[in-house]
């Protein structure tokens, strides 16, 4: 009887610690793809200020004759 409440005591053990591993798991990626997206963000927010900024640098240099 004691062995078997040791067997059982032990699997829900392992199972706890499985499913806590998995779940650190998924944050990790969670974390990772957060991560990639804000960065891919502001690199297009960099480079349309970049784009924007010559725009406007241009159209001070040649203003539009009308």
């Amino acid at each position: 009887m004691v062995i078997l409440l040791a067997a059982i005591i032990y699997y829900l053990g392992s199972m706890r610690t499985k499913n806590l591993l998995a779940i650190e798991k998924l944050k990790s990626k969670l974390a990772a793809d957060l991560h990639d997206n804000i960065g891919s963000g502001l690199t297009e927010i960099s480079i349309l200020s970049e784009v924007a900024s010559r725009n406007n640098n241009s159209e001070q240099k040649y203003p539009a004759v009308s």
